[in-house]
Parts: C-alpha cells; sequence; structure tokens
C-alpha cells in the first residue's frame, strides 16, 4: 500500500498546482438535466408592513341575502311543489351558491332548509327548489311572509259582490253572539231589557228584505252544501241494464256526456282559489271541477280576468243566405204561386252566381226564416 501511495503523490502535486495556475473555472462540468422543469430558488421573502391602510373601511359583504334571493316563485307548478313535496321555489343569483342560498333563507324567514337543488332556466335565470324540514310547513311560511301576491278582488264585480255577502253574514253572527251573552232583566214594567236598559231581541222589528242568516260551520261546508247549478235541463243518471246471459252484439253508442259549468261554479272556483291560496288543481279537486278545466280558468285570469264570464260566441257555421236571398225568394214565390222547390233552386242559381246550396238546405230557410210551407203533391190514378 506504500509504494502505491508515494507513486501518486507526484500526480496529485501537479493536479494542485493546475489548478492554482488556471483557477477553480478551470474545468467546467455540465449538469445532467433529467427534468425539462427548471425553479428560481427560494429567496428570503418578508412579509408587508405598509404605513398606512389602503382602504378606510373595508367594503361591505357583496352576496348578502338580498342579493342570493332575488324573489320568489308563485306559479302554478310552485304552488304544487309547496303543497305536495313542502317545497319552495325563488329565483336566486346566478353565482350563489346553495350554501350562501341556505344561509339567506334562514336570514330572511327563519327556516332551516333540509334540502337544496338548483337549476339554470333557459332564460339565463338561475332557480332553486329549497325544500324545508319536516316540522315546518312551507305553506304557513308563504302566508306568513306573503310570498303570494294578493289578487284585486275588484276586477271582477260578481265576486265581489259574493265576498260583500259573506261580510254581511259574518257581521250579523257576530251580532247574534253578542246577543247571545248579554244577560236580560224585567224592569217590573212588563218589558226586557239588558244591563243598559235597551230591549231585547225579541222586540225588534225585523225587516223582510234583509238576507236571510244560517249559521255557517266552516267555508268548507258552506261551499260544499251549496246547490249544484246546471245550464242543461237534462241531467245524466245511471240506470242499471238487465244482465242477459245471451251474448249479442249491438251498435257502439259514440254519443258523451259533456260536463258544463254555469258562471256560479266559476265564482266558487275563484273564490275558494283566492281566499285559501289554493293551487287551480287542489280547488277543483276539492269542488269536484274537471283538473285541465280549472287551470285553464286559473290562465285564462291571469291574462284577462274580464274574459272569464264573458259569453263565446255561436261557434256554428253563418248561413249562407242574406237579406238579399230572402227578397228575391219572396217576390219570386208572390209572382209564381205554383213553383215548385226544384225551380226555385235554378232560379237561385241563375240569379246568384257562385252560390251554390242544396234542396234541402232551402227547404228549411224556406220554412224557418221565410215563413212559407211547401207542400208535396200526391197524385192518385
Amino acid at each position: 500500500m506504500a509504494p502505491t501511495s508515494k507513486a501518486a503523490a507526484p500526480k496529485k502535486a501537479l493536479a494542485a498546482k493546475k489548478a492554482a495556475l488556471k483557477g477553480v473555472h478551470g474545468k467546467a462540468v455540465r449538469k445532467i438535466r433529467t427534468s425539462t422543469t427548471f425553479h428560481i430558488p427560494k429567496t428570503l421573502k418578508l412579509a408587508r408592513k405598509p404605513k398606512f391602510a389602503r382602504k378606510s373601511i373595508p367594503h361591505a359583504n357583496r352576496m348578502d341575502q338580498y342579493r342570493v334571493v332575488r324573489n320568489p316563485l308563485n306559479t302554478e307548478t310552485s304552488m304544487k311543489k309547496i303543497e305536495e313535496h313542502n317545497t319552495l321555489t325563488f329565483i336566486v343569483d346566478v353565482k350563489a351558491n346553495k350554501r350562501q342560498i341556505k344561509d339567506a333563507i334562514k336570514r330572511l324567514y327563519d327556516v332551516e332548509a333540509a334540502k337544496i337543488n338548483t337549476l339554470i332556466r333557459p332564460d339565463g335565470y338561475k332557480k332553486a327548489y329549497v325544500r324545508l324540514t319536516a316540522d315546518v310547513d312551507a305553506l304557513d311560511v308563504a302566508n306568513k311572509h306573503t310570498l303570494f301576491p294578493k289578487i284585486n278582488v275588484a276586477l271582477n264585480p260578481i265576486l265581489k259582490s259574493q265576498v260583500d255577502k259573506i261580510e254581511v253574514v259574518l257581521s250579523a253572527q257576530w251580532q247574534i253572539k253578542c246577543c247571545i251573552h248579554r244577560k236580560f232583566y224585567d224592569d217590573e214594567k212588563g218589558r226586557i231589557v239588558d244591563e243598559r236598559g235597551c230591549p231585547g231581541p225579541m222586540d225588534y222589528v225585523v225587516d223582510e228584505e234583509v238576507y236571510a242568516l244560517q249559521t255557517v260551520r266552516s267555508h268548507m261546508e258552506y261551499l260544499r252544501n251549496m246547490p249544484y247549478q246546471h245550464n242543461s235541463e237534462s241531467v245524466a243518471t245511471h240506470v242499471p241494464k238487465p244482465k242477459d246471459t245471451n251474448v249479442c252484439m249491438g251498435e257502439v253508442e259514440l254519443k258523451r256526456v259533456y260536463t258544463t259549468y254555469t258562471d256560479h261554479d266559476k265564482e266558487r272556483f275563484f273564490k275558494l282559489m283566492i281566499e285559501k291560496v289554493l293551487s287551480a288543481s287542489a280547488t277543483a279537486k276539492q269542488l269536484g271541477i274537471h283538473v285541465r278545466l280549472a287551470q285553464r280558468w286559473a290562465l285564462q285570469y291571469e291574462k284577462n280576468p274580464d274574459s272569464i264570464f264573458k259569453k263565446r260566441k255561436n261557434p256554428n257555421r253563418p248561413c249562407i243566405f242574406n237579406d238579399g236571398h230572402n227578397t228575391f225568394i219572396l217576390e219570386y214565390i208572390d209572382e209564381n204561386k205554383s213553383i215548385v222547390l226544384e225551380q226555385l233552386v235554378e232560379r237561385l242559381l241563375q240569379r246568384f252566381e257562385g252560390l251554390k246550396v242544396s234542396k234541402a238546405t232551402l227547404y228549411r230557410f224556406v220554412k224557418n226564416e221565410c215563413n212559407l210551407s211547401l207542400k208535396k203533391l200526391c197524385f192518385s190514378l
């Protein structure tokens, strides 16, 4: 081992000599790179110490509860969600998330949300479905915070008259209740008076023209007990047919029994829907009205309240005869007493170009409008 170290000593001395003469940068060694990512070496970074604040007052929260919740929805679908699923529907800010919506509902309406679902509508607005907890009723929350707009009953005079009548009945019931709790005494003069000296209720003169008063237990019972009115005189009844053991093929009856509703039925429907803040489907189920028809009534009332009770025009085809045809037929029959129906049809077609009429139509027009009768001749041999 000793000879080896003695032989390597001169080489080591020569290398030290070269390094001393050329310096430390005399031999460049390239570093092997195995990645294309380069990082700046980390240096000391001190925290900022400003001499003064850049803002004197911090900015308020830009996403507060009033910006998160824009407005509630009171459409037909939203009301159905309230009744059946205990869910409120709102239009919220597009940037709001579910946590912000839940906090906003808690601050605005003081209720807890069990679950929240959101979606973006085709018009760009964001809709939020807020399902409340089981201990809170969504309908009570909507009525308490007036999430539904109040419908002006004065727009419809018929509904206003019905509301006035109910107010008169309730006022009369309150007066009767007050009379029940009054105490009456005999004033030793043959009169019955109360504590104030006023006569008893039997001494008042009852006017025969006032409203007939009747005790109404609840509004629902009042609507159920009201007589149902029908425009048509015919009433469809089910008549059980006797069972026949012999099987026979009969003709199919194509006639349908259509249900028609009067203006009185519409008044009952809108009165219950407005006062109880119910949807059209729920109101229709309680009153026995077809659901789709009730929804069309509600949609028509939103567009134009005055068009609910308008009479529809006759959908039948207009008559092809006018006053000119009537005058021509009367004058021609006066000149020719023995004219027949075929001749009258030919004469009409010659006189009025483009007129298309059958003998049956002309016969009905002459019989009903012209007050004429045509006789059929019978020849006997």
